[in-house]
């Protein structure tokens, strides 16, 4: 049975006291031999990509404020917040995969699919689609991701859905919370029968890492990486 690959959740940043989603957090992660790493994006209001997990910037709301209003704060270690196109281009210079979570908008549903058009817009400039995997807990921006690039691989992060459920609507993985597969445990084999990827979040404590290690699924997501590399050697 191969070993899970390792996902660096929002970046190689917890382990190494850096901030999410930065573009040194993305450095740190190839630094330490991961190739596949979350992030997370949002639509400014001046229609702008950017990488962020939460909904506001130190306090700053992302979907209301133009990129320049989120500039007027910076991460602890200087960086501003990223534009998308910046964060894909340093990927690919790193030559990593990204599981690029698409947020659903707080305002509304349109905002939401906007912000998937740009987003694959942006990995189109890149060309870096080919090591893209699509991820997000809003069934419509799936589907967006699908309907303007078939050839794109998402998966479904809600868990609410069986594997059936999720193959049946054409998407190729589940991505689901550690607490969700470990109360559903035949759902990995179900998930693996249908051709379905297995992602499991967010796994830090050392018990999980061994049960997950050990559970024939294909990708864990850890913000301790290191943690999780050691326990992962012979």
């Amino acid at each position: 049975m191969a070993s899970p690959q390792i996902i660096v959740h929002r970046g190689a940043w917890q382990e190494s006291d850096l901030p999410q989603n930065s573009l040194a957090a993305l450095q740190r992660a190839k630094e330490i031999g991961c190739v596949n790493v979350e992030l997370d994006v949002h639509l400014t209001a001046d229609n702008i990509v950017v990488v962020n997990h939460d909904h506001d910037f130190y306090g700053i709301p992302i979907e209301t404020s133009s990129y320049m209003e989120l500039c007027e704060k910076q991460h602890p270690n200087g960086e501003n917040i990223p534009k998308l196109n910046e964060f894909l281009a340093f990927a690919k210079e790193l030559d990593l995969y990204l599981f690029l979570e698409i947020k659903a908008s707080a305002i509304n549903t349109e905002r939401s699919l906007q912000l998937t058009e740009q987003t694959l817009a942006n990995v189109e400039q890149i060309n870096l689609a080919p090591r893209i995997h699509y991820i997000s807990f809003d069934a419509s921006i799936l589907e967006k991701v699908l309907l303007l690039e078939p050839s794109s691989v998402v998966s479904y992060l809600a868990g609410d859905l069986e594997p059936s459920q999720v193959a049946a609507n054409g998407w190729q993985g589940i991505a689901y919370h550690q607490l969700v597969l470990r109360t559903h445990t035949a759902w990995i084999a179900q998930a693996h029968q249908l051709g379905l990827l297995i992602n499991v979040w967010t796994v830090n404590d050392t018990e999980n890492m061994h049960w997950f290690l050990q559970s024939g699924i294909d990708f864990i997501t850890t913000d301790k990486p290191e943690q999780l590399q050691s326990i992962q050697k012979p």
